[in-house]
């Protein structure tokens, strides 16, 4: 195991909301009219956006074990796109990551009152698959797309579909210019496939990846949130840029998403209950993960190691 699953959840997390940061243009009195805003800057001066305000609470209410309420008229939104849909999804996957058949449950529950169409329900399962992948180190870096084409078997939808053209687009050296503009032509919403490419051309650098999710800032929030998640979980919250950490640490957007973060591995591990006082330096030394993430004993039946 690299990285702790703790660290991996955090990871997830605060580079989902890096992603937002970054493509939030916060204004600088100091810049000349037309001069991009400094990383550094954007992520000190980060304020919650609607998404990361959403993305907070989903986390909130798993933790109180109050997930009903994500029920209520009041989470209803028409308009939610796939890539949307992913990203305040991410706290149910993180809880249910290790078991598909409840996943694609509690999924398919939320759906009904999100509104979600059956589509977009089958993005954000391939979505899920993703991200539980890199939580159980099970992901192929060098072959991403191959291996979900496999592993989510064929799909009758538009993101199955790009998914394909990306297998083609990577084996064909495109550069990321090119894949934009192939994605854009298609009239279709493309931050998930896009999230993979800028993932999967540097899987373990998180600067390089989300750096390059972030280029075209016009459009790039919801596949820099995405890209940020996936980088932050295959690299563990130490795989973050020392400097961005440091800078978030001082932010109360980042350190609640931070502390939600911490709460939802306690209560997916069973060492936390409503009302208890978070312990990091106890849960910090546990070696704690999916059934056979540790350590695989082929020779030897361990129940812990069933799937």
């Amino acid at each position: 195991m690299r990285y702790s699953l703790l660290s991996r959840f955090r990871g997830v997390l605060l580079g989902s909301v890096l992603g937002d940061a970054l493509t939030t243009r916060v204004q600088c009195s100091s810049l000349l009219p037309g001069i991009q805003q400094p990383d550094w800057y954007n992520i000190i001066n980060y304020q919650s956006s609607e998404w990361t305000d959403k993305l907070e609470r989903v986390c909130l209410m798993m933790n109180e074990n109050e997930s009903s309420q994500l029920e209520q008229p009041t989470w209803q939104q028409k308009s939610w796109s796939s890539g949307e849909s992913a990203y305040l999804a991410l706290p149910i996957i993180l809880f249910y990551h290790e078991n598909p058949s409840l996943l694609r449950q509690q999924l398919g529950r939320i759906a009904r009152y999100w509104q979600w169409s059956a589509e977009v329900l089958e993005d954000v399962l391939i979505w899920g698959y993703i991200v539980a992948l890199i939580l159980k180190e099970k992901l192929d870096t060098k072959n991403i797309i191959e291996q979900l084409l496999v592993g989510v078997g064929a799909k009758q939808t538009i993101l199955f579909q790009q998914l394909r053209q990306l297998e083609s687009w990577l084996s064909e050296n495109l550069s990321l210019e090119q894949v934009v503009k192939k994605l854009s032509t298609q009239n279709r919403e493309w931050s998930i496939p896009l999230s993979l490419y800028c993932f999967r051309s540097t899987p373990e650098n998180f600067y390089l990846s989300i750096s390059r999710a972030t280029q075209d800032r016009a459009r790039a929030k919801t596949t820099a949130m995405l890209t940020g998640a996936l980088a932050g979980g295959h690299n563990g919250i130490m795989g973050i840029p020392t400097a961005w950490r440091k800078l978030s640490y001082q932010n109360l957007s980042y350190r609640e998403i931070d502390r939600q973060g911490k709460i939802l591995f306690d209560n997916w591990s069973g060492v936390y209950s409503k009302g208890q006082k978070l312990d990091e330096d106890r849960i910090k030394r546990k070696a704690i993960a999916a059934p056979g993430t540790i350590q695989t004993r082929s020779s030897v039946l361990v129940i812990s190691q069933q799937e």
